[in-house]
């Protein structure tokens, strides 16, 4: 900081200095529009009147006429003045820097300047603009009626309060120190009586808000945990009858397995006697057709022996006709005897069916009430997280304080700036 103090002192690079920001001054001017439309009143007008309702068609048109006008004094206030107006605050900011640089006594400008770094939370610009406004009213040059005068001690009261209590956080401490005794510095004890009074008001509101917000908070918290306690008696009403409905459960669950269990065994006891019917069946089968087979082998070697002798034919003929009668019997007692299996196979599958259609029933209740007992094992575990979560200290109740938290923290509560004032006092100064 000396070093740049010690810079100015010399009167050739002091001069080199000032030319350097004069020039970058008038390069940030221009960057701003270029000559388009020379007509700064009719500029003004667009501004101001034609395009001044809030609407996005207005928006567009402002940051289209800045681009196609020439980038006066006129044209900058207005356009900032009809940023804030559209909630553009922030495009308001730079354009207002060159109005204030190029004229640091503009009174309008410097209050509109310090209103826009406050409530855009540029706080180190705002100090500097506060500053600045004393430097206005104290400059002997400056010729301000006691209004004026009043209303600028109002702005720098209301700021040293505001950045002693709402911001003070956010504010350095030392700079917001410093700033106040350069504001303080020669001012009258009447002067100081307005600014502390302003000062005084702005803490006062604070700590009314503040108190809001505590009152607010407790009512808040009291309602939460009422709410908490009303649905933990809820959630544990909920978890009393599935314990109670999971304790009838099981004892049907048991009895329906008894019951399947039994059921099954009476009809697997109808399976070893078929079984062993079906062996013996089989056996028979085997047998019968042992003695088909014997007797075809009979008749075959009996006709291979007529011939032989003409004199026995006669008996072959007798014997082979009485073989003949066998081998149909046999054949008829083969056919019964297979049919005799098919039905005992047919039992068999019939006790088989009626064995798993037991099993199928008895295991869909069994299911059901299974599920029944998971699904209630589940919501048991949600409740008991709910009911963790109501244990502790009620959440969310700091969320629906943040209308009042805003409240209390915004510049604009305690020094607000009416857009429709400001826009007939330029309408005044530049149209009139």
């Amino acid at each position: 900081m000396n070093n740049f103090s010690s810079t100015f002192r010399n009167p050739t690079i002091g001069r080199f200095w000032i030319l350097l920001i004069g020039l970058v001054l008038a390069a940030e001017s221009n960057a701003f529009g270029q000559s388009g439309i020379d007509d700064s009143k009719t500029v003004v007008k667009k501004l101001l009147i034609d395009h001044w309702e809030k609407n996005k068609t207005n928006r567009d048109a402002g940051e289209k006429l800045l681009k196609e006008s020439t980038a006066n004094e006129a044209v900058l206030f207005s356009y900032s003045v009809q940023r804030i107006q559209q909630n553009r605050k922030k495009s308001a900011v730079k354009p207002l820097r060159t109005l204030t640089a190029s004229n640091p006594k503009d009174l309008d400008a410097l209050m509109l300047k310090s209103w826009l770094d406050t409530v855009t939370d540029d706080f180190d610009s705002s100090l500097t603009g506060m500053t600045a406004l004393k430097s206005a009213i104290s400059d002997p040059a400056t010729k301000l009626n006691d209004a004026t005068r009043k209303q600028v001690l109002k702005r720098l009261g209301r700021m040293i309060g505001y950045f002693s209590g709402p911001v003070k956080s956010k504010v350095n401490a030392n700079s917001l120190d410093q700033t106040i005794e350069t504001v303080l510095d020669g001012l009258p004890a009447d002067d100081v009586e307005i600014l502390n009074e302003q000062r005084d008001k702005v803490l006062a509101q604070f700590k009314s808000l503040t108190k809001t917000r505590d009152n607010k908070l407790e009512q808040e918290t009291v309602k939460a945990k009422q709410n908490a306690d009303v649905k933990k008696k809820q959630l544990e009403k909920e978890n009393e009858l599935i314990d109670t409905n999971q304790k009838n459960i099981t004892p049907q669950i048991d009895k329906l397995r008894s019951d399947a269990q039994q059921q099954v065994s009476s009809l697997q006891s109808e399976v070893s006697p078929l079984q062993s019917a079906l062996s013996e069946a089989n056996r028979s089968i085997a047998q019968a057709e042992s003695n088909l087979l014997f007797s075809q082998f009979e008749i075959a070697r009996l006709q291979s022996a007529r011939g032989i002798d003409p004199q026995n034919d006669f008996f072959i003929d007798q014997r082979i006709g009485l073989l003949l009668n066998q081998l149909q019997f046999r054949r008829f007692e083969v056919g019964q005897l297979y049919r005799q299996r098919d039905q005992i196979y047919n039992q068999l599958n019939n006790v088989g069916v009626r064995i798993a259609e037991t099993e199928n029933r008895f295991g869909g209740q069994i299911n059901n009430l299974s599920a029944e007992i998971d699904n209630g094992t589940r919501a048991k575990r949600r409740n008991n997280k709910q009911l963790n979560k109501l244990s502790g200290n009620p959440k969310n109740v700091s969320a629906k304080l943040n209308a009042i938290d805003q409240k209390a923290k915004s510049f604009s509560t305690y020094d607000s700036m009416s857009m429709e004032v400001l826009r007939q006092r330029l309408i005044q100064r530049f149209l009139q």
